[in-house]
């Protein structure tokens, strides 16, 4: 009887699990898309997981404040049919949203909501996916002055690597747009895809990262000569005034100067780190081909350079 009690409650526990295998696991920490809900939930997909973002918002007198450190967390709720985000800003400001594709309207809805009050109705967005891949979502909202207007909500440049985010005020024609916050993003797996040791292809050269913090990636380059490690170059990735950086020093060139290059976030192809007033290179591509290669992009005028593949070690 004891064994018949236990059978059915493993067949009970399979059946409640098979009901709910998109939610959140061990092996999914974000949940999946669940295939019975409108394709568009997949609009968000890209995005899913952890990012460190920079946010941003313009004081009253004009001028932008300072951007301040933020993680950002989408994740797939009931069941896979729906979106949720949170985002945790370092100076102790939490707020998220519930994200839902209605099928009879076409069209996403956005419920806003923030810890700093616990309102007894949420700010609801309505928005979709245009052509050219970004998420719009608008909210009626008058200016200041009474105009009839909206606040509106832009995704771009979204990728696997991140996205862009920015909110502004609209009148009913968009012949007048006042951006008031905005937000960039990396995603914090593309990050993180490049700590350990990578060697260089047919060289006894490495590359090796370690990450400090959400918002610090050290490393260097060496090689081995006569069985020891000589160091090439110090490299870092951090974030700084909204803007990610990748800092290259190399003792024996530029007077052992650091030079900088600041990720565009436009290239959604790889992480393009750019500084075109430097002579050679003036780009350096990240493109992260799996878990185990990455393929680096040095470039210099008209695109010319060379490329080097890097394997796990």
């Amino acid at each position: 009887m004891k064994q018949l009690t236990t059978l059915l409650f493993l067949f009970c526990s399979f059946i409640v699990f098979s009901q709910y295998e998109y939610e959140i696991s061990h092996e999914f920490p974000f949940g999946k898309p669940n295939p019975n809900a409108p394709e568009q939930i997949k609009d968000f997909d890209p995005v899913i997981g952890l990012c460190n973002c920079k946010s941003q918002i313009r004081n009253q007198d004009g001028t932008w404040a300072e951007p301040v450190d933020m993680i950002w967390k989408f994740k797939y709720i009931m069941n896979g049919m729906a979106v949720q985000d949170e985002t945790y800003k370092m100076d102790q400001t939490f707020a998220g949203s519930i994200r839902q594709f209605n099928k009879d309207s076409a069209a996403w809805y956005v419920h806003y909501y923030s810890a700093g009050y616990a309102s007894p109705t949420l700010s609801a967005w309505k928005g979709n996916k245009t052509e050219n891949g970004d998420i719009i979502l608008y909210k009626e909202q008058k200016a200041p002055n009474g105009m009839e207007g909206f606040y509106k909500i832009t995704f771009s440049n979204i990728s696997k690597e991140g996205f862009n985010w920015l909110g502004e005020w609209v009148n009913t024609d968009e012949s007048i747009i006042y951006p008031t916050w905005k937000i960039d993003c990396i995603k914090q797996k593309a990050l993180d895809r490049i700590v350990g040791t990578w060697k260089i292809e047919d060289k006894e050269s490495y590359e090796y990262w370690e990450k400090k913090s959400d918002y610090l990636y050290q490393g260097y380059s060496y090689k081995i000569k006569d069985n020891k490690k000589i160091i090439t170059e110090f490299l870092s990735l951090k974030s700084k005034n909204g803007k990610l950086i990748y800092n290259a020093t190399v003792p024996d060139q530029n007077n052992g100067k650091t030079v900088s290059f600041v990720l565009n976030p436009k290239i959604t192809d790889g992480l393009s780190f750019e500084n075109l007033e430097h002579d050679f290179p003036k780009k350096i591509i990240y493109n992260l081909v799996n878990e185990n290669t990455i393929t680096v992009n040095v470039l210099g005028e008209g695109e010319k350079g060379f490329s080097i593949n890097l394997t796990k070690f």
